[in-house]
């Protein structure tokens, strides 16, 4: 049998919500609610996360690891861009406060476990934050961090700055594909932003880039934004 875990994080209302998926037989499947998170009416407090959306997950060394994301804080009408780190463990089912990042908030950005178990937080959106590299559509971010387990900024995309897009880690290496990107002309006129079909590969240990271009033999998806990516072999 195997099991996973995912996050669902719904703004409106703001709810996280944690479920385990267990698959014991071809023939059985089922969901459990581990935990419901902190309901909009409530204060965050140090034992769970506050409500969010477009957060990072990575699963690292037996415990879900989640970290940033958006809220949008109703009482006040403002718009959050969260740089904290979470931990899971799936064994006492407790969350763990890590530490907080302020310089990288961020949502629509990917949480990748490499195969030294070393998380990496790729692009996203940061709301235009005055730590940004970015502009006004710049919001979208090129920054590439290792946030587990320490934090350290491992420079940035070789190309345009994306969000939205996918991450997937195979052999030490991390595999982007698509999102949605923000270049020169689209920080003056949004219209021209575009999803993206790129395939990037990020070397971890020799912190290098390689831009897979398609060709006329090869079948090559459409451009897209707020997919998934999933290595079957991972974590096995």
């Amino acid at each position: 049998s195997y099991s996973f875990c995912t996050l669902l994080m719904n703004p409106m209302p703001s709810l996280i919500l944690l479920l385990a998926f267990h698959v014991t037989t071809a023939a059985e499947y089922v969901w459990e609610t581990i935990d419901r998170g902190t309901l909009p009416s409530e204060q965050p407090g140090e034992e769970r996360p506050h409500v969010r959306y477009g957060s990072g997950m990575a699963f690292v060394e037996g415990s879900i690891m989640m970290a940033h994301g958006y809220h949008f804080h109703h009482h006040t009408s403002a718009a959050v861009w969260l740089g904290d780190h979470w931990q899971y463990d799936l064994g006492t089912q407790k969350w763990i406060f890590l530490r907080w990042h302020h310089k990288s908030t961020r949502y629509k950005h990917t949480l990748t476990t490499t195969d030294s178990n070393k998380v990496i937080m790729i692009g996203g959106d940061d709301g235009g934050h005055r730590y940004s590299q970015s502009h006004v559509w710049g919001a979208f971010t090129p920054e590439v961090f290792e946030v587990y387990p320490e934090v350290r900024s491992l420079g940035s995309f070789p190309e345009a700055k994306r969000q939205g897009h996918s991450a997937v880690s195979y052999r030490n290496k991390i595999i982007v594909f698509g999102g949605i990107i923000a270049t020169e002309e689209s920080s003056k006129d949004s219209t021209l932003l575009s999803d993206s079909s790129d395939l990037l590969v990020y070397d971890v240990d020799l912190n290098t880039w390689d831009h897979i271009q398609p060709t006329t033999e090869l079948q090559w998806p459409l451009g897209r934004r707020s997919h998934t990516t999933f290595n079957p072999q991972q974590n096995r």
